[in-house]
């Protein structure tokens, strides 16, 4: 799960609203974004290989899980929480200043405006596969969705992720996975394919995810073709690969070389291995998972 996420994450957002860079898309390395990464890792921008917002607050909803609370309130502390712990660039502008800014849950609930169709409620959402059944992961989805994005797009998008990751923990082929989800979250066509760039869009995002997702099993191809679509490159690319790397059918060619350069430190990739370990023991989640 977390591998796919963070990998996803990390190697899409130096493609992220940059057609220019798509020259380089072969998933063997790691890219500074032209405009808003740093090469030297000055002030608060993000270097080659480190993750943005889409990781960081997977690793929020992933702690909320693990706290047993799922409570609005306790994935509004999870979120706060994680980013004071750990603040980053790769947010939303607006949003990291509203990060910086509201320190308390109090302060966040008060001045949220949760009125957003884009896709931060989808990217945050495939540990909600971990959830004992698809209706605790809707009604999960809702509420943490509800917090930053309390729209039906916002909602949705988030279901149909959590659905997906759903899904491929438990079962050994993709085949009726979309119309599982088609089922349960009624209303979108999610079967057609997406084409061209994808638009910082809930149901855009997921249904791109969804179109590699089935297009391969590949973990490598999975990274190249999310961001092949150009647009918010680093959530398709998090999202599909961070919901194939649940499939234990899945093929682990993901290169040596991204393993080993992405984010390590306080919080990088064993962190966020060990709390994936954490949150499979709680929910039991199969060892060979």
């Amino acid at each position: 799960m977390f591998t796919g996420i963070l990998i996803g994450d990390a190697y899409g957002a130096g493609f992220e609203f940059k057609n220019s860079m798509l020259i380089h898309n072969d998933a063997m390395k790691y890219y500074n974004h032209p405009t808003h990464m740093a090469s030297d890792g000055s002030g608060n921008s993000l270097r080659a290989g480190q993750y943005t917002d889409d990781t960081q607050m997977s690793i929020a909803v992933a702690k909320a899980l693990l706290s047993g609370d799922l409570s609005r309130e306790s994935f509004a502390k999870s979120f706060v929480d994680t980013f004071q712990g750990d603040p980053r660039k790769g947010y939303a502008k607006r949003f990291y200043e509203f990060l910086i800014t509201n320190r308390t849950v109090e302060s966040f609930l008060s001045n949220i405006r949760p009125d957003s169709e884009k896709n931060g409620a989808a990217m945050r959402s495939v540990p909600l596969g971990v959830l004992s059944s698809p209706d605790e992961v809707m009604r999960v989805a809702d509420i943490q969705a509800s917090i930053t994005h309390n729209t039906q797009i916002g909602r949705d998008s988030s279901k149909i992720v959590g659905l997906a990751a759903y899904y491929l923990l438990r079962k050994d082929s993709k085949e009726g996975l979309i119309s599982f989800i088609e089922h349960k979250v009624p209303g979108y066509d999610l079967k057609t394919p997406w084409t061209g760039k994808v638009p910082c869009h809930g149901i855009a995002t997921a249904q791109a995810a969804l179109t590699v997702l089935m297009s391969t099993d590949s973990m490598k191809e999975t990274l190249i073709r999310s961001v092949a679509f150009g647009g918010d490159t680093d959530s398709v690319a998090s999202i599909a690969l961070g919901i194939l790397d649940c499939y234990k059918n899945k093929i682990d060619d993901l290169p040596k070389n991204l393993i080993d350069t992405c984010e390590q430190g306080n919080y990088g990739l064993d962190f966020c291995l060990d709390l994936e370990q954490k949150l499979f023991e709680k929910y039991n989640i199969g060892a060979s998972v």
